[in-house]
């Protein structure tokens, strides 16, 4: 059924503009701005021969238990048989777990192990390679298999950054991942629904839109992906790629800085007029998915041949709204271009942007490379 459906998209994106999933139109342009590297991020899968003795090295999930894995927190939507009859459990622990290790050589790695898999939309799908796009990269859990443990592991590489404006006035300029890091939805949809009495059905019907959106929203400023991006909790965006001791110095460049009226952070997602000013040619706009990024459930295009040129990108968020539904945020297409999606949508990844005191970091960059 995927495959239909992937083969539907990209019939799709000759004959309608409005789709909010497309296939790529053409390879990017190159973008000769300067690139700066600050932070570090899984990134790259290892070989198999590496990712078997770094598994060994920190014990099986699969046979020894989690211990010493942390959860993502993922929600997941799994089917089971209880008298004869299949029954949904919609949950939050359990699907997936990572745990970063350091070597004695001082590389560090992340361990991705996938229990059950990330579904595509959570409050639709199962947890199944049907209802995911991580398999389309290789990375599945088949839960019989005793050879497919679902384990996979990443180095942490530094995130090259596309100086993409600087202020002269502030010394600021402003700095854009030039991949997509990882994928996460703009909000879960998810409100501590047990609690309130919020029925999961009616989380569904405020995504197909029947009701009122009073569970998902569009408004980044309380948005799931901006908290996961600054956030400093396990997991997050800013621990993640700067919480190392190696990483103090260049965490002292990033500003705080005032995005919107009312609205500052470290980190955030470029808005659509930003997306345009910054990258005036929308093949500039295309971006490319890392390896980690797939294992999180990131779409990436690896479909026909004939399209081969546009293997490899992906989709991103930006953070303005969709003008005529609260439910829909703006993103990036496969081709550059921008259209609008379902927030809870867990395959669209994320581009971080941030500010800088453009002056101390080439001087820090200076002295670290010499």
């Amino acid at each position: 059924m995927k495959k239909i459906l992937i083969k539907l998209i990209a019939l799709c994106l000759v004959i309608c503009s409005t789709l909010t999933l497309f296939v790529g139109c053409g390879a990017g342009a190159v973008d000769n701005r300067e690139v700066i590297e600050l932070g570090v991020y899984p990134q790259t899968r290892v070989s198999e021969a590496e990712s078997q003795q770094l598994t060994d090295a920190v014990g099986d999930p699969t046979l020894l238990g989690t211990a010493g894995w942390r959860d993502y927190g993922y929600i997941v939507r799994k089917e089971k048989r209880v008298n004869q009859v299949d029954v949904i459990e919609i949950g939050l622990e359990g699907a997936m777990y990572y745990r970063d290790v350091t070597t004695a050589s001082g590389d560090r790695y992340r361990g991705v192990y996938i229990k059950w898999n990330r579904t595509y939309n959570w409050y639709e799908g199962k947890s199944t390679s049907v209802d995911s796009w991580q398999d389309n990269c290789g990375y599945y859990r088949e839960i019989e298999s005793v050879t497919d443990k679902g384990i996979y592991w990443f180095k942490y590489e530094p995130i090259k950054w596309t100086v993409v404006a600087e202020d002269a006035e502030t010394g600021l300029a402003t700095l854009v991942s030039q991949v997509i890091l990882d994928s996460q939805p703009f909000q879960d949809g998810y409100f501590d629904f047990e609690s309130k009495g919020i029925k999961v059905e009616e989380l569904k019907q405020a995504v197909e839109g029947t009701v009122g959106a009073n569970y998902l929203t569009n408004n980044y400023k309380n948005s799931d992906v901006r908290s996961w991006l600054n956030g400093t909790g396990y997991g997050t965006f800013y621990r993640t790629a700067f919480s190392n001791s190696a990483q103090k110095e260049e965490r002292s460049f990033i500003v705080n800085t005032e995005i919107e009226n009312n609205l500052s952070d470290r980190f955030f997602l470029l808005s659509y007029d930003e997306a345009l000013e910054y990258y005036g040619n929308k093949d500039l706009r295309k971006k490319a998915t890392t390896d980690y990024a797939q294992s999180q459930g990131a779409y990436t295009y690896i479909e026909d041949p004939y399209e081969d040129n546009y293997g490899g990108l992906g989709v991103w968020w930006l953070r303005s709204p969709d003008e005529n539904s609260s439910k829909l945020a703006q993103m990036v297409r496969l081709d550059g271009e921008t259209a609008s999606s379902t927030v809870s949508y867990t395959q669209y990844g994320v581009v971080p942007a941030m500010r800088v005191k453009i002056s101390d970091v080439r001087e820090y960059l200076t002295d670290k490379n010499n």
